[in-house]
């Protein structure tokens, strides 16, 4: 009989990056942001920016007439505060007072949106029902943004696309909804993409949207928009069966509802360097909520805007076991676990012990606790942590050195470990096998939240508690890289 751990830990958060939540605080420190390039990126200059940004522009596939839900009814419009390149204000109506306050400006933009309709002059009645809306430029728009990252990850770029929606009628019903995607670029290759999910960007491997035929001419995702709420669905989900906006312009209604637009050659509008408004009002009286409430911060008064999450996976570590490292000295080709520790060293996930001239992997000995949350966290491209570890057994901090506490309090931070109780981590005790598979588990729901096991399971119960080697850890965490890619 084989044992197989049925269910990760409950608490078990998940590893995605959060955006940050709507508090002011995280809104003031976003905007001094603003007034300059932070240490760990710099942006891009608006001169070169637009024509390369379409490169990696993605089609859009909406949600259709299926389940008697009427399907997708608004699509992402230019809808903020300022005059672009194109000398228009970026508000898809410009002149007309929606909500009654006197001011002809995003907060109007529930009212005077016209549902399932996409083009530049449309009128008709508006989402919330005044007659009369228009003229409305509704043309598909995208705003964007570039970022060169610094320090272990400068062989990165880093393309974001964030796209407006005035309504989100699906639970958490609200006016104005940000969703994006992020294109991660390795030295100049398409390797990662994160895309925003309820608050979150989970990571995908570019291989994945390769393999199911979710690129389009080489360089352009294919995304599924969840209906009403526009949460991006995962490259498995399958493509929507209702509106298409192709990254070349053209507009068609396949399974879905248009009633303007369909057939015609609307090209996404780039919106870039934006600084104006720094916060949207997420109430409306349509919800019953009074119309400036809920403020949240816009894309570019958010964090991800200058300093968007790292990479999952690919971790490029510094020191003498980065990339084009040798193998480790007491690691022969011929063992079976060669090819997983060098696979692992030479991505920065492993550290070795140097000793008289040479550095060994000692790959038999017992893996401690604090040994694998440091190298999941390079695995799967969590920093170090910035803020203590939330457990008492640590020992003293060394500021300078990220092992073990910053390490760990990533780990937590991210839902892999919970302690061993009454606050405790035993960060020097051996790893078991129950412990390793526990972290496997939660790393690949964290990745595919709907499912998938470990890739360890045990012919005996007594398996369970057995301790775990270097050896064996390496080559579990290359298994796991593969499933997550």
């Amino acid at each position: 009989m084989r044992h197989r751990l049925k269910d990760a830990d409950s608490r078990g958060g998940g590893i995605r990056d959060r955006i940050s939540p709507p508090r002011f605080v995280a809104v003031i420190v976003a905007v001094a942001a603003l007034a300059g390039t932070p240490a760990s990126a710099a942006t891009a200059g608006t001169a070169a920016l637009l024509p390369d940004m379409r490169k990696y522009l993605a089609s859009l596939y909406f949600d259709g007439l299926d389940g008697n839900d009427g399907g997708e009814r608004v699509f992402p419009v230019q809808n903020s505060g300022s005059t672009g390149e194109e000398g228009r204000p970026h508000v898809f109506n410009a002149t007309q007072d929606g909500n009654g306050d006197g001011v002809v400006d995003p907060e109007d933009a529930l009212q005077n949106i016209l549902p399932y309709q996409i083009g530049t002059g449309l009128r008709g009645t508006g989402r919330t029902g005044l007659p009369d809306r228009g003229p409305n430029d509704q043309t598909p728009a995208v705003y964007v943004h570039r970022v060169a990252l610094t320090g272990a990850w400068a062989r990165w770029i880093v393309y974001q696309y964030w796209l407006y929606y005035a309504d989100n009628d699906w639970l958490n019903h609200h006016e104005h909804d940000w969703e994006a995607y992020f294109v991660y670029l390795r030295d100049g290759e398409p390797t990662t993409v994160r895309l925003s999910f309820h608050g979150g960007f989970f990571a995908h491997d570019w291989r994945v949207f390769l393999d199911r035929g979710l690129v389009e001419d080489g360089t352009h995702l294919r995304l599924s928009v969840d209906r009403g709420s526009h949460a991006f669905l995962s490259p498995g989900a399958g493509l929507q069966d209702g509106v298409r906006l192709g990254y070349d312009g053209t507009v068609t209604a396949r399974g879905g509802r248009l009633d303007a637009g369909d057939g015609g050659s609307f090209p996404f509008v780039l919106i870039s360097d934006e600084t104006s408004p720094l916060l949207y009002a997420y109430g409306d009286p349509l919800y019953l909520e009074g119309e400036n409430d809920d403020l949240r911060p816009a894309p570019w008064a958010q964090p991800e805007w200058t300093a968007p999450p790292p990479p999952y996976g690919f971790y490029s570590g510094p020191g003498p076991t980065g990339p084009g490292a040798p193998l480790f000295s007491d690691v022969s080709p011929a063992d079976a676990r060669a090819e997983a520790i060098a696979g692992l060293q030479a991505l920065g996930v492993l550290d070795g012990y140097p000793r008289e001239g040479e550095i060994r992997f000692q790959p038999d000995a017992p893996l401690l606790r604090a040994q694998l949350a440091k190298m999941v966290c390079r695995l799967l491209g969590l920093p170090p942590g910035d803020t203590s570890a939330p457990f008492s057994d640590l020992g003293p901090d060394d500021p300078s050195d990220p092992y073990p506490h910053q390490y760990i309090a990533a780990a937590a931070r991210a839902g892999l470990f919970m302690g061993t109780g009454s606050g405790r981590f035993a960060p020097y005790a051996p790893v078991t096998q129950r412990q390793l598979a526990l972290i496997g588990e939660r790393a690949i729901r964290s990745v595919h939240p709907t499912g998938g096991h470990s890739p360890l399971d045990f012919e005996t119960a007594e398996q369970l508690w057995a301790p775990v080697t270097r050896g064996e850890a390496a080559s579990f965490l290359w298994t796991l890289r593969r499933l997550l890619s």
